[in-house]
């Protein structure tokens, strides 16, 4: 009688198969986490972005106008900045109402863009990974002087006033 102590071939390969089927569903698990991690920084820089529209509005006698111009001291233009290192675009920013955008979100190369002038607002912040809000695809994090914040699916385009014509129901 030959009593080999170990395991067969055919039982190692089980256990290794398992093993690698394991390890794929908790790679790709993480890799997701890091992309809500990354648009919630950028949904963070959003409620920002909207605190600083209140201190501006109040600072400039109650008007936007001015809002999304660049300038180095300028505090918003800053926030404008960290939210577009955040969501890692490389299209800039389109501000008062420049060309329309480039490219689309959830793929690195969107555009952030913020409108303003004497009574209005509007910031559209790209997402680094389409996120499913109130039942619809989101590609955007938009902000507007109306107090809307929330996903939408498009971008605001060039001389966009508020984030609603952008909105979206399942």
């Amino acid at each position: 009688m030959n009593k080999n102590k170990g395991f067969t071939l055919i039982e190692l390969l089980v256990v290794i198969s398992i093993i690698g089927i394991l390890a794929v569903i908790v790679l790709s698990s993480l890799s997701s986490a890091g992309e809500k991690g990354a648009n919630a920084g950028i949904k963070s820089n959003g409620t920002s972005i909207k605190t600083q529209a209140g201190v501006y509005w109040v600072g400039q006698n109650q008007s936007y106008k001015g809002f999304c111009t660049s300038g180095t001291d300028s505090i918003n233009d800053k926030s404008l900045l960290q939210a577009q290192d955040t969501a890692k675009t490389t299209g800039g920013i389109l501000r008062d109402g420049t060309m329309a955008q480039s490219g689309t979100a959830a793929s690195g190369n969107a555009t952030l863009y913020c409108n303003a002038d004497t009574r209005f607002y509007v910031v559209s912040l790209p997402l680094r990974a389409v996120e499913k809000i109130n039942g619809v695809d989101s590609n955007f994090w938009c902000i507007d002087s109306k107090g809307f914040v929330g996903g939408i699916k498009n971008p605001i385009m060039a001389g966009g006033t508020s984030c609603a014509d952008q909105i979206v129901t399942p």
